[in-house]
């Protein structure tokens, strides 16, 4: 993500579900990202043996001039 700055987290919410909020920005005048390839790729490593069903819910992409794209 070249210089963008993380700010991923996870959360709990009332309901039971645990998300995980991919979030990376430009803060200030950073170098934009402006290429046709992968923008991450997301490794996670766990600390015991378990099953994951990981599916994108409600993704978007904004850029710099706040336009947005939805996945």
């Amino acid at each position: 993500m070249k210089s963008q700055e993380n700010l991923t987290y996870d959360r709990f919410h009332t309901n039971g579900s645990k998300v995980l909020y991919l979030t990376f920005v430009n803060i200030g005048n950073k170098e934009a990202i402006e290429e046709t390839t992968d923008l991450f790729i997301l490794k996670l490593k766990a600390k015991h043996k378990v099953k994951v069903d990981l599916k994108v819910v409600d993704g978007m992409l904004v850029d710099k001039n706040l336009n947005s794209h939805k996945f």
